[in-house]
């Protein structure tokens, strides 16, 4: 993990390439998320390449909200309740938000 990403004291916080969130599909999205679509998040100063994980591998709805996991790349550091926004590499503009429930080791 690059310096400056993240303030914490030493050692709090590792990289963790599995997020588990909270996430929210927009009302406006034009299409429903399906899983395993490759976003771009970000939160906090970092922005990482995630891959979504959606419960039995449904589609989130626009406007629904839904327990998933994200796998990142590069590993990130993050906190259970940092917000995050997810967009669309290409066109880029943002499709979902939400907040982290659980970075796991």
């Amino acid at each position: 993990m690059r310096r400056s990403l993240l303030l914490a004291p030493s050692g709090a916080v590792q990289p963790t390439e599995w997020l588990d969130a909270r996430l929210t599909l927009l009302p406006s999205a034009s299409v429903p998320l399906a899983d395993g679509a490759t976003l771009c998040l970000l939160t906090g100063m970092a922005e990482a390449f995630a891959h979504l994980r959606l419960p039995e591998g449904e589609a989130l709805a626009p406007g629904a909200t839904a327990l998933v996991q994200l796998r990142c790349d590069p590993p990130l550091a993050a906190m259970a309740g940092d917000g995050f926004i997810l967009r669309l590499p290409s066109p880029a503009h943002s499709i979902a938000g939400g907040t982290l429930v659980h970075p796991e080791d």
